[in-house]
């Protein structure tokens, strides 16, 4: 059956359902409807009515602008085969059988008021009560202002409820969603500072909750001119005093490193910031992060532009952080900073590029959508950014910048679903990003992100040794990576994949014309960088493989290239600094520690070795499912395979200090 859905939070819009939206003429026909959609089923008196909207009118006159917004409203409705307008001489509503309203629908949950109920309210209040609607009489403001306070209050007790519920139940990840959403909605809750604070320092991020107390300090004074309570105030110092007593190191092997401001690039330079998930559902931190690295991928095709890269923008994600010590962290002239709000089949995207010496705003846009026009949205966003940057954008290329892409909203789901999972670098996780790339192929067979992901994983089971059948691995990933080159050999990803294919073959030349091209499609791909720089390690290019991986570093200054860098600088004979680089490696495969181990042995520090050794030993049967079949032959095949040098003396100086380390 169909109906009449009105949302009222967060904006204003009728739509049909199924259909589309109603064309309403006149501000005052919009108010009207929106005033009768706040109490569906309840009348309201013509008189009430003509006071809210036309008070600065006669009487007479009055009810006769009353008629005709009646008759508008008639009019439209007629042409949808509802009878939603119920009138008599004395009222009007709306019949709550054939009507939706999203601010009834909460206020419903609400007085339900169950966890899975607030839920479900946190879902739905997504902004304020018509927020953006146009101003159409004063005595309609005054309701307004009222009627958002009142929606704003019950949203932030329901929302401090579920806040305890999340807490309680120890559902950590949910909990600091909801605190930062209730901050958003309100900064000045000296509370919801404290619980994120507890929240991030029960968690091990004590760095996070002392700078939350520093965001709740500078919030206090700007806008109230005072300072913490005492309660923040002890927290904080109980926060500090066990962050001086343990530490706060999450890896107490790496060597720590003092961090200089970086010199600004010589062009524009950028980050892009983790959309803020604003959804009360911590399922749709996925949506927001997925939109975010979009982003960051379609500027950095830009070579005018130097734009820093997914992971480095990401280590900033749930910090209070001053866009000034972002700029200086990451050598960046803008920084971009937002939210995004999705609810049912809305969504709302909130974007600011910020100056990030000044802090100053330098643009900012709110988009109200349907969730199937998240991809317009992120076109908009790249090209009003270049536009701002460059005052042009004769280097805009829309289908370029759209190649890759999806028009199926379910497929570009699953695709960054599956994209959150490989991130994770390990072999279950790389299961279920193949089965997520799976899906979003199923949807849209020409999907090439989707393509290049389901790529990636083969290639990642076949270097790690994560099948059974590395030879199966191996077949399936060159397949996949001619395919996407057949269907778009202007990818970058497309050329990235198939000069990989010819590495592995030990087609160097061909490799190399590959990887370039590549580099020319997305100049900015700190990743691509790092694939130049094992490439030119593989060539015998020891030094030009370490300035590569410098320029990586440089477009992501938190990546994750201490492996990459480690393995050149052993073929360059640099352990000392080799050891550091593997030591440094927070994540990746277990070959880290038969290199560190090589590394150690070329050295002659033969005691480390052994240890590195044997922790690659204890590392691979829990990680390597081939790992029986290549222990009984020895590592020198694997590694053989896996490590397509140009030069034998390379491969055999490696080979070497395995052999050494007691890894032949």
């Amino acid at each position: 059956m169909a109906k009449l859905e009105i949302s009222l939070l967060g904006g204003f819009e009728a739509r049909l359902s199924p259909g589309g939206p109603l064309a309403l003429k006149g501000r005052k026909t919009q108010a009207l409807l929106a005033r009768l959609a706040l109490a569906p089923g309840a009348p309201c008196s013509r008189e009430a009515l003509t006071a809210l909207l036309w008070s600065d009118r006669g009487e007479e006159q009055a009810r006769g602008s009353l008629r005709q917004a009646l008759a508008e409203l008639r009019r439209v409705f007629a042409g949808t085969g509802l009878t939603p307008l119920v009138v008599d001489r004395e009222a009007a509503r709306l019949d709550a059988e054939i009507v939706s309203v999203d601010a009834a629908a909460f206020e419903r949950a609400l007085a339900e008021g169950s966890p899975e109920a607030l839920a479900r309210a946190a879902e739905l209040y997504v902004g304020p009560l018509l927020d953006g609607f146009p101003s159409v009489d004063p005595a309609f403001e005054d309701w307004l202002r009222a009627a958002r306070a009142g929606l704003a209050e019950r949203a932030r007790d329901a929302l401090t409820r579920l806040l305890a519920h999340r807490t309680t139940a120890g559902e950590t990840a949910a909990a600091i969603a909801m605190a930062r959403r209730l901050l958003a909605l309100d900064p000045l809750q000296e509370s919801v500072h404290r619980a994120l604070m507890e929240l991030y320092a029960g968690t091990g991020e004590r760095t996070l909750a002392l700078k939350q107390f520093q965001a709740c300090s500078d919030v206090l004074r700007a806008e109230l001119g005072v300072e913490p309570e005492a309660a923040t105030r002890r927290l904080h110092d109980r926060i500090r005093q066990a962050q001086e007593t343990d530490g706060d190191e999450s890896e107490p092997s790496a060597p720590k490193e003092e961090r200089r401001p970086l010199p600004l690039p010589d062009k524009p330079s950028i980050a892009v910031l983790p959309l803020v998930n604003m959804s009360g559902d911590a399922e749709q931190e996925y949506f927001a992060d997925g939109i975010t690295e979009d982003i960051i991928t379609e500027l950095s095709r830009f070579g005018e532009l130097f734009v820093i890269a997914r992971n480095s923008c990401f280590a900033y994600k749930g910090r209070a952080v001053k866009v000034q010590e972002i700029g200086r962290d990451l050598g960046v002239q803008y920084v971009v900073e937002g939210s995004l709000r999705k609810a049912g089949s809305r969504v709302r995207v909130t974007v600011q590029l910020v100056e990030a010496a000044s802090g100053n705003h330098v643009w900012a846009e709110r988009y109200d959508r349907q969730v199937e026009d998240i991809f317009a949205v992120q076109d908009e966003v790249v090209q009003t950014i270049v536009a701002t940057l460059f005052g042009r954008i004769e280097h805009y290329d829309a289908e370029r910048v759209r190649r890759g892409q999806t028009p199926n909203l379910r497929a570009y789901d699953y695709l960054i679903q599956g994209r959150q999972q490989y991130y994770r670098f390990d072999r279950d996780s790389n299961i279920k990003a193949r089965e997520l790339f799976e899906k979003a192929i199923a949807q849209d067979p020409e999907y090439g992100n989707a393509i290049a992901g389901l790529a990636e994983t083969h290639w990642t089971d076949w270097w790690a040794g994560w099948n059974e059948s590395a030879d199966l691995s191996l077949k399936y990933f060159v397949e996949i990576a001619q395919r996407l080159f057949a269907l778009d050999d202007n990818s970058y990803q497309a050329q990235s994949l198939i000069a990989w294919v010819h590495l592995i073959h030990r087609d160097f030349d061909r490799a190399r014309f590959h990887f370039e091209r590549a580099a020319a499609v997305n100049p900015c791909s700190s990743d691509l960088r790092m694939e130049l720089g094992l490439f030119a390690m593989f060539d015998g290019r020891h030094e030009d493989a370490i300035g590569r991986v410098g320029e990586a570093s440089r477009l992501n200054p938190f990546g994750r290239y201490n492996y990459a860098l480690g393995m050149i600088l052993y073929c360059a004979r640099r352990y000392d600094e080799a050891i550091t680089g593997f030591r440094a490696t927070r994540a990746g495969f277990p070959q880290v520690h038969a290199w560190l181990a090589a590394a150690y042995a070329q050295m002659g520090k033969h005691e480390h070795a052994r240890k590195a050794a044997a922790t690659y030993a204890e590392v691979v049967p829990a990680d390597m499912k081939m790992a029986e079949t290549q222990t009984d032959g020895g590592w020198s095949g694997f590694f053989a395979e896996r490590f397509p040098f140009r030069e034998r003396s390379d491969l055999d100086h490696l080979l070497d200090g395995l052999a050494k380390a007691g890894l032949a």
